[in-house]
């Protein structure tokens, strides 16, 4: 995705398009006849506007909870290796030796190597791997007397899962292709009405082109950020496993 830099040039890129087509709609197109026809041009801007803000404004609302939902999963995912290493303990020696290295080793994973995929929107199974040794070590341990340690791990493991599969698709994007269309397109059509009205004053007319530009294509930059969470200038940071690791390195190191 876009860092804050490169969304600044097609800001900037969209607003030269802007100011292009109002130059030019004021070289071909007499001001008497743009002025004659504001007042129809007018009310439909107005429906056309009121349409383009309601689906910006939600799309814009999906995104930012998809976003919030991402963080939540990733927080989720953090904990229950912590739970799981903190569940450990009540298991066997070699047991809980084990499930504390695999822990360890598949906060790594995800740190190390799975998120740094993710920002170049590639798929890893790294942690995938490390979580199926944990799945392997809890079934070796099935013949023996600690249930109660066992069945923490096994929900902890649970979750783990689930959690792990939410960020995989929380990771892929939501917002489908058709949606992108209808905003890029409504977009288009608001910018370009905007222009063929007149006003007196045409540095007012300019100021108000340039708002409306600005003001849509970074509407449209934000929802193509959020919704690509663990991408882009905007994205979900490790910082959940970053303190588990720590945590699990200070209060029991190995």
């Amino acid at each position: 995705m876009l860092t804050y830099a490169q969304s600044a040039v097609i800001v900037l890129l969209a607003v030269g398009f802007a100011l292009a087509l109002l130059y030019l709609l004021d070289c071909k197109l007499e001001e008497s006849t743009r002025k004659r026809a504001n007042g129809v041009n007018g009310w439909q801007l107005s429906i056309l506007g009121t349409v383009y803000a309601v689906a910006l404004g939600f799309m814009l609302s999906d995104a930012w909870l998809a976003f919030q939902t991402a963080v939540t999963d990733a927080r989720a995912e953090a904990s229950a290796v912590l739970l799981i290493d903190r569940s450990a303990p009540l298991m066997p020696q070699a047991c809980t030796q084990a499930l504390q290295q695999e822990s360890r080793a598949y906060l790594n994973a995800v740190i190390g190597t799975e998120w740094a995929a993710m920002q170049a929107h590639q798929a890893n199974a790294s942690g995938e791997i490390v979580l199926r040794q944990m799945w392997n070590t809890i079934g070796s341990c099935a013949g023996h007397d600690a249930v109660p340690g066992r069945g923490n791990i096994i929900a902890a493991l649970s979750s783990l899962q689930t959690r792990r599969d939410a960020r995989m698709q929380d990771f892929q994007g939501h917002l489908p292709l058709i949606m992108w269309n209808v905003l890029l397109f409504g977009g288009v059509i608001v910018i370009v009405s905007s222009c063929l009205l007149c006003n007196e004053r045409k540095c007012v007319h300019f100021f108000h082109v340039i708002s409306l530009t600005v003001l849509i294509t970074v509407s449209l930059l934000a929802i193509s950020d959020l919704d690509r969470p663990f991408e882009g200038a905007t994205h979900v940071d490790p910082t959940a496993f970053r303190a588990v690791q720590m945590d699990l390195q200070d209060g029991n190191p190995q």
